[in-house]
């Protein structure tokens, strides 16, 4: 895993949707294997897929496990998951024998920042085999530079031909209260490619009405605290303010994010569109249908916004900022 640093002003993130990586890099990547240092076998107990857009990406790093048992990973499991979203640049990778270097600016992470950078040379290779699925596929190399000494192995899932971008612009708490402005607490992507999406949902930074454990004396939500204190991980920084398991898991499990595969269902009661999570930093949510929930749906406001409704009747804004006619026609039926 590469350390990722958050860009302060969160203009990247926020800001054009053009885009600032060529075609070759955008799709879903599943990552088939990691060596740190180069040579070095690190990890191959993940399931780690990356989704590339013209310019926004998510990344998710779950331990693997089977789906659908309804129940919460362990502590120790949800604190070596990982996830994030931002704003993928490239730059000329000459000076570093690279197709390409890529930067990942981070403004949505599961981790506090490191202050690091993360940044890899990527390099194509041809003739490589997926050894899961025995045929040959689009591989690509990411190596550290820098003095970073790592080496990750990329297979290409998607082609990237058809994507889609939303951007989190506010929630409506539901009940009484559910009128107004959306209160925008947190930033949040749900991004589109081919038939795979990846919703990302940053922790709430909203200040709490009264303090508890995990809260600073001026009632500051933890999600703030998490973004703005330097470590080398969640737990790291957990553990330093002497939270209980339960106030640390809780913590983790305010970071949504979920990767999975989408479809039309052939069911005419249920929703036209099934978003099969399969996978998540909520692990009772693995092999669920993310639309699947009563009273959770979703429909286009205008030609620039969508309403998700929860089940609970939470309402999320999110503004279009590209979206694809297959993507439109599959949850947006007219």
């Amino acid at each position: 895993y590469n350390p990722k640093v958050r860009m302060e002003s969160g203009v990247a993130f926020m800001g054009s949707s053009e885009a600032t990586v060529a075609p070759c890099f955008q799709g879903v990547w599943q990552r088939e294997s990691i060596e740190r240092p180069a040579g070095t076998m690190e990890d191959n107990t993940s399931s780690v897929f990356w989704l590339q857009t013209s310019s926004y990406f998510t990344d998710i790093r779950v331990p693997k496990r089977d789906p659908g048992d309804g129940s919460e990973a362990s502590l120790a499991a949800v604190l070596r998951t990982r996830a994030s979203g931002g704003t993928t640049f490239e730059s000329s990778g000459k000076d570093d024998d690279a197709d390409a270097i890529l930067t990942w600016v981070c403004d949505l992470d599961y981790h506090p920042p490191s202050g690091d950078a993360d940044v890899g040379a990527c390099n194509f290779e041809r003739g490589l085999r997926d050894s899961e699925r025995k045929a040959d596929v689009v591989t690509m190399i990411e190596t550290g530079i820098d003095g970073m000494d790592y080496r990750e192995v990329w297979l290409k899932r998607d082609d990237g031909r058809a994507q889609s971008a939303l951007v989190f612009e506010g929630e409506h708490p539901g009940g009484e209260a559910a009128g107004g402005e959306p209160e925008k607490n947190r930033e949040g992507l749900w991004l589109m490619s081919g038939p795979y999406f990846s919703y990302v949902l940053d922790r709430n930074k909203k200040a709490e009405k009264k303090s508890g454990e995990g809260l600073t004396e001026s009632g500051e939500a933890i999600g703030a605290r998490i973004s703005s204190e330097t470590a080398s991980s969640l737990g790291v920084l957990l553990n330093q303010w002497g939270l209980s398991e339960a106030a640390q898991h809780d913590a983790a499990l305010q970071f949504e994010s979920e990767f999975g595969i989408m479809k039309k269902s052939e069911d005419h009661s249920t929703p036209t569109a099934i978003l099969q999570v399969l996978h998540s930093t909520h692990s009772s949510r693995e092999g669920h249908n993310r639309l699947g929930s009563c009273g959770h749906s979703v429909r286009m406001i205008d030609d620039s916004h969508v309403e998700e409704r929860l089940a609970d009747g939470r309402k999320r804004h999110w503004r279009i900022a590209f979206l694809h006619e297959d993507h439109r026609a599959l949850l947006f039926p007219k």
